[in-house]
């Protein structure tokens, strides 16, 4: 309904992707709320505790079409598939505390930082998706945008998976290229440095969920294996645990029909 129980919240103006996280012993919620065609997206929160009289925090704003966020617990990292001075999108970090009543962060406040590339790499263009790896840092997918009639892409296989770690220079690394309308993302701690890393193509009638391992100590380009091919439009993906293989994906989003699914995948008996 858009609503807590306490009833102070606007109702979520195309809200995309969610987390839960805890600031200064207040548990809250974080959403992205994207616009169409302008800069008034952001990410707002609102506390859990349905006892909670405040009202909703716009924590960033002047965003385009800000999609998936991630945390660290220090730190909020946000997807804009749409912004930045191209307008073909960026990856913003800034604080993931914040003060009620406080004027909204942008991606120019001093605390915010603009993600830049690997040197001699290529734009970040059209992020989507984020995940944090849970002790190391941030991995992305590029390639899709949401756009005013759905979840929209560039058409071609341009994009990537990339690494931003948690210290250090604000720079991404890209860990796989040649990614077609990269979309969900979800990231596992393997040992010894390893991450396992899911990830779906959403392209229509011949989309693609895929598979990688990325050695967080020693960052080299690494080659996917595919899980599943010739789906229509996969969205999101999840690891339910490192240890079991075993995987899902969310197949045609924005289909417009009952047709859509869940598919598990498991090994064979």
């Amino acid at each position: 309904t858009g609503t807590t129980a306490a009833g102070n919240i606007t109702v979520p103006v195309n809200p995309a992707f969610m987390l839960i996280a805890v600031v200064n012993g207040s548990e809250y919620i974080y959403w992205s709320e994207y616009a169409q065609q302008n800069t008034s997206g952001g990410v707002r929160r609102i506390r859990t505790d349905p006892s909670a009289t405040e009202t909703a925090d716009t924590v960033v704003n002047g965003l385009t079409f800000p999609a998936g966020i991630a945390t660290d617990g220090t730190n909020l990292v946000i997807a804009d598939s749409g912004g930045g001075e191209a307008s073909i999108g960026q990856v913003i970090r800034v604080p993931l505390s914040f003060t009620s009543g406080s004027t909204p962060l942008t991606p120019t406040s001093p605390t915010a930082n603009v993600i830049g590339v690997v040197t001699g790499e290529q734009a970040i263009a059209r992020p989507f998706d984020i995940v944090y790896d849970g002790s190391t840092g941030f991995f992305f997918t590029e390639g899709n945008a949401i756009e005013t009639s759905g979840l929209g892409a560039t058409g071609s296989n341009n994009g990537t998976v990339r690494y931003l770690p948690q210290s250090g220079a604000p720079n991404a690394r890209v860990v796989v290229s040649g990614v077609t309308n990269g979309a969900g993302i979800e990231v596992r701690n393997l040992g010894n440095g390893n991450r396992g890393i899911l990830y779906s193509e959403s392209i229509v009638s011949t989309g693609r969920i895929m598979r990688a391992v990325f050695n967080v100590n020693t960052p080299t380009l690494v080659t996917p294996g595919v899980v599943d091919t010739g789906i229509d439009r996969p969205l999101d993906v999840v690891i339910p645990d490192p240890t079991i293989p075993v995987f899902g994906g969310l197949i045609n989003y924005n289909g417009g029909q009952a047709n859509g699914r869940l598919t598990v995948y498991a090994p064979g008996p």
